[in-house]
């Protein structure tokens, strides 16, 4: 049974002897079906992601004016939800107290995501030497 339904071209390629060509475009058309509903089921957390990384941008750039220098922000989501977001400093600015740090950062977070995260990390890089 298998030798009838996998048989080979002159050219070496397989070919499927059993099934009509139009059985094949058939075939073929569910397939890329199945293909183009995946891809359009991803959109939705490609939009997510590309939203997500305009606001760490605007986020930082709102944090940045008003301190002085310009954290790195990332992010987190979990089905749809954010769950994390991340404002690391680039040492510990002088000009803001670590609460005032913390109220602004909230502040704009809420202000360009548009929705609360479950958690809010305020961190400071800091060099490691001696």
């Amino acid at each position: 049974m298998l030798n009838k339904v996998l048989q080979r071209s002159p050219n070496g390629a397989a070919d499927f002897g059993c099934y009509s060509n139009r059985r094949k475009k058939g075939l073929m058309k569910k397939i890329a079906l199945i293909i183009l509903i995946l891809l359009l089921a991803g959109c939705g957390a490609v939009d997510s992601m590309t939203e997500g990384f305009k606001h760490t941008q605007e986020v930082a750039s709102d944090i940045g004016n008003s301190v002085g220098s310009k954290p790195f922000v990332g992010f987190s989501w979990h089905n749809g939800s954010l769950t994390n977001v991340n404002v690391t400093f680039n040492g510990v600015p002088k000009e803001k107290t670590v609460e005032e740090l913390i109220e602004l950062s909230r502040n704009s977070i809420h202000k360009y995501f548009k929705q609360s995260p479950d958690h809010i990390t305020v961190a400071f890089s800091v060099d490691g030497g001696l």
